[in-house]
């Protein structure tokens, strides 16, 4: 059980229950079923190139705010991405959904600034996402500023106003303190729907 309890997807909606395209919870549930039901398989890694990246490369690319999902909207919410590598070894799936129903973003490197032309010219141009952030104007209407952020196995963290970031979550924690050791589940796939212009 604690094998398949690994295996199983771990999925977060960034939306409320009635979606567009008739896109429900419930089909999320199927598909975790649905992924229970079979034999655990561990998720892809990124390129060798990614996971041995040091600290100071990975730093050094940045999402570009300019190309955050729904800039262009109504929505005073916006979500900046995250580029796999260091820690983050595995790529996650995005989905937005719209009228059109669900859809999975593509990884653009032009969405990003490296720091570093070489390491921008190695990597590669489909190395997917490792997480991304909610941003929102807590301070000042002209400012977006991050709130929610998932990047790494189930990891999360949250802020309010006038708060600061503190220690991450875990979105499921499986056998922690046991001699047989600790399961660490990872999120493997979102799905993100722009709330309304007047959402807070």
């Amino acid at each position: 059980m604690r094998i398949l309890l690994a295996g199983i997807i771990a999925m977060f909606l960034m939306f409320p229950l009635h979606v567009a395209a008739g896109f429900t919870f419930d089909q999320v549930v199927q598909k975790a079923k649905s992924l229970a039901d079979k034999p655990y398989e561990a998720p892809q890694l990124v390129p060798k190139i990614m996971r041995e990246i040091s600290y100071e490369a990975y730093k050094g690319i940045r999402f570009n705010p300019d190309r955050s999902l729904w800039k262009e909207s109504q929505s005073n919410f916006q979500v900046m991405f995250l580029t796999p590598g260091l820690h983050y070894t595995h790529p996650v799936t995005i989905n937005v959904i719209d009228a059109e129903g669900p859809r999975p973003l593509v990884f653009k490197k032009t969405d990003f600034v490296f720091g570093d032309p070489e390491i921008e010219k190695r990597v590669p141009a489909d190395v997917g996402f490792a997480g991304f952030k909610l941003t929102f104007p807590l301070k000042n209407k002209n400012e977006q500023n991050q709130f929610l952020v998932f990047a790494g196995a189930s990891y999360f963290r949250g802020v309010g106003k006038e708060n600061v970031f503190g220690l991450a979550g875990r979105g499921l924690a499986i056998d922690t303190g046991l001699p047989s050791g600790e399961v660490f589940p990872s999120f493997t796939e979102f799905w993100l729907v722009r709330p309304s212009p007047d959402a807070k």
